[in-house]
């Protein structure tokens, strides 16, 4: 099985989607596109988020540097 690459997350009080885009190592962008948000100060607690995940297959000879790189990359490339 493979598993979606999203998930779900219930906004708690004194969240905001900076917090919660590096508790998830994403990005606000990424989280707003998904939640078709328009402005960031509009979540409010008890709200359902999707939060897109980043997924990285390892590949032969990869160090921590490298894959950390990468997926850094991918993050701060814009939308």
């Amino acid at each position: 099985m493979i598993p979606e690459p999203y998930l779900q997350y219930r906004v708690q009080q004194g969240d905001t989607l900076e917090k919660i885009a590096n508790q998830f190592g994403t990005t606000v962008q990424e989280i707003m596109q998904t939640n078709r948000i328009t402005n960031p100060s509009t979540i409010y607690p008890g709200q359902r988020l999707t939060i897109p995940v980043i997924y990285y297959t390892v590949r032969e000879r990869d160090t921590l540097y490298d894959i950390a790189r990468r997926v850094m990359e991918r993050q701060f490339k814009p939308l």
